[in-house]
């Protein structure tokens, strides 16, 4: 199996080093002209994901999504479980260049009782490439802090068009923390553009 290890492992903490760089491909996404995709991951002290559940979302995303987080792999773990927010957010279209965009998402009813990882209330979309050069594919780790605020961006998979542009609005993000005595507090934005709709996948861009 193709994987990636990235530098974050040096600097210390839980950091997602590991997962699969070949292609699933799912008609999931075709015809989705912008989307985000929440789920709540339970990463064991091993570093591998333990279960997946979808909080927020089309179901349609849920199998191939399972399928890229069965090869995910974080190092730094603590001796326990680990709630891990996993965010895919997805544009396509021939609408999707040059727009900048900022919404909110509701907090579920009874989220708290049901889930641990931190849930994504203000999402601002990065600046998409103008050029409609091609499909990209960024992936973010963020640091959050117990009143759900961004700290720190760390880009784990890196494209060139998209990434500055991702890093600077995931950085504007904000989160509802169910849990604020937990440590730490981790989310993995999946941020993918497609400039076509028959092309959009959000697997794509780990290879």
């Amino acid at each position: 199996m193709a994987t990636l290890v990235s530098n974050l492992q040096q600097t210390g903490g839980v950091k997602l080093t590991q997962f699969e760089t070949g292609r699933i491909q799912s008609r999931a996404f075709e015809n989705m002209e912008t989307g985000v995709t929440v789920f709540d991951l339970q990463v064991s002290p091993d570093g591998s994901v333990l279960t997946a559940t979808l909080v927020t979302g089309d179901p349609k995303v849920v199998e191939p999504a399972r399928r890229a987080f069965s090869s995910w792999r974080f190092t730094g773990m603590p001796a326990s479980i680990v709630h891990v927010s996993a965010i895919f957010l997805s544009k396509s279209g021939h609408g999707a260049t040059g727009s900048v965009k900022a919404f909110n998402e509701p907090v579920p009813d009874s989220y708290a009782r049901y889930h641990r990882a931190p849930f994504p209330v203000r999402i601002v979309e990065p600046g998409y490439r103008l050029d409609g050069a091609g499909s990209g594919t960024v992936v973010l780790q963020l640091e959050l802090t117990p009143e759900g605020i961004v700290n720190r961006v760390d880009p784990i998979v890196d494209d060139p068009a998209l990434t500055p542009s991702a890093t600077a609005a995931a950085g504007n993000w904000s989160f509802y923390i169910p849990n604020k005595h937990a440590s730490p507090q981790i989310a993995i934005a999946v941020i993918h553009f497609a400039p076509q709709v028959e092309v959009t996948s959000l697997f794509n861009g780990f290879e």
